[in-house]
């Protein structure tokens, strides 16, 4: 949504106002599943305990194979190149991975100590690509320090449970790296495929081979695992619980696709405001919603957090506004599909 000025800078067109609002209307649709997803999960596994966080993974991945499947199919949208699937697999590795770490740890923390540990998904993925891809790094100095105040209240918010929980709080930073991970992957696959002179896969293609496989890979480890155990126990009539397991899956696959809806029809800039206000909002709703007890230090964390976390979208949206690449390339926004 731009034109290039004589400067060679993009300047974004504004939209009309049914546009605007159908803008708006999406974001606060995936700021609230967003919030459904984190709520419902965690009342789903405090009641079945984490044993059952792999049924759960398993049935918000095939949902969300299947639905993004029909969104391909009415985008019209073709399967990439052998070389591209391949590359994508390797996102898809570290998609499944992450995502089942995470149910775990939910099981096993606050909900909202785990999207507060989340808020450092980004200082994670620069230090690997410092680490691993020094070429494709760009951190301004901005978003540097507003990931340290993040950092310190995440610090904050760990300083008094971690003795207690230190194994749900280690699962859900190792869940961080496989997120990191992923971002990686993309960007190599990027690197790859341009190198060679193929296209990169439409996100919502890689969205959809992401979920199959993890669907394909959480199922038969759910069955084997769990042994129907979880499915026989929510099955009972005295389980009322068992409205959030739904409640999760449709959370989880409305979440993640209008995601990428508002990062491709909106931009990156918007997609990093929106991101930032459903991280608040998801850490506010766990809170609130799931009575969570907390002491003013972790409170005071939680505060850091979502101020650190407003701090660093600014920062992204100042940078892009000054980055040409940031707005004029949907090649270079997929880049952001973590």
């Amino acid at each position: 949504f731009g034109i290039q000025n004589k400067d060679g800078r993009m300047v974004q067109l504004k939209p009309a106002a049914h546009e605007r609002m159908r803008d708006g209307v999406t974001i606060l649709l995936w700021i609230i599943a967003s919030a459904v997803c984190s709520v419902s999960s965690k009342r789903l596994l405090s009641a079945l305990g984490s044993g059952c966080s792999l049924t759960l993974s398993s049935g918000q991945f095939a949902v969300a194979s299947f639905l993004s499947g029909v969104v391909l199919v009415a985008r019209g949208s073709t399967l990439p190149s052998h070389r591209a699937v391949a590359l994508v697999v390797v996102t898809s590795v570290c998609y499944t991975a992450g995502f089942l770490l995470l149910n775990i740890s939910m099981a096993m923390i606050d909900a909202a100590l785990v999207e507060s540990i989340r808020g450092l998904e980004p200082l994670w993925s620069i230090l690997l690509t410092l680490w691993l891809l020094p070429g494709e790094a760009n951190m301004t100095i901005p978003q540097g320090c507003a990931l340290l105040v993040i950092f310190l209240g995440v610090l904050m918010s760990l300083a008094t449970v971690f003795e207690l929980q230190p194994v749900g709080i280690l699962t859900c930073m190792l869940a961080n790296l496989m997120f990191a991970f992923r971002s990686l992957a993309t960007q190599y696959m990027r690197r790859v495929l341009k190198e060679c002179g193929e296209d990169v896969p439409d996100a919502f293609c890689v969205f959809y081979v992401q979920h199959m496989f993890a669907s394909a890979f959480a199922v038969p480890l759910a069955a084997a695992v769990d042994s129907g155990r979880c499915i026989h126990q929510m099955s009972h009539p005295y389980f009322s619980e068992v409205v959030y397991f739904f409640y999760s899956i449709i959370g989880f696959y409305t979440y993640n696709q209008l995601a990428l809806v508002v990062l491709y029809r909106i931009g990156i800039v918007h997609h990093s405001i929106g991101n930032c206000a459903r991280r608040v909002v998801t850490i506010l709703a766990c809170t609130i919603l799931l009575g969570m007890s907390m002491t003013a230090l972790t409170a005071a964390g939680y505060v850091i957090t979502i101020f650190g976390s407003i701090f660093y979208t600014v920062a992204t949206v100042y940078k892009c506004r000054n980055t040409i690449s940031c707005l004029s390339s949907r090649e270079n926004q997929l880049k952001t599909l973590v």
